[in-house]
C-alpha cells in the first residue's frame, strides 16, 4: 500500500482546486475517497485551466496546429 493518506491526497487536491467552482471541488475530493478506498490514490496535478493557458498547452503538445481558437 502507498504511503499516502487520504488526508494527504486530500490536502494536496485542495492547493490544486482552489480556483475551480465548488461543485468541481466537491466531485473530486468524492473521487479521491472512493477511489482511496479501492487502493486507488487519485492525486489533482493541475486546478483550473484558462482558455489561454490551455491553448499554450495544446499548442505545446501539437506543434503542427497552426488552429486559432476564440473564447
Amino acid at each position: 500500500m502507498s504511503d499516502l493518506s487520504l488526508d494527504k491526497l486530500l490536502q494536496k487536491a485542495e492547493n490544486k482546486l482552489q480556483d475551480v467552482h465548488e461543485i468541481v471541488q466537491e466531485k473530486a475530493y468524492d473521487l479521491i475517497g472512493q477511489a482511496y478506498k479501492e487502493s486507488i490514490f487519485v492525486s489533482i496535478t493541475e486546478g483550473f485551466r484558462s482558455i489561454e493557458h490551455q491553448h499554450r498547452l495544446t499548442i505545446f503538445t501539437r506543434p503542427n496546429n497552426t488552429r486559432k481558437y476564440c473564447d
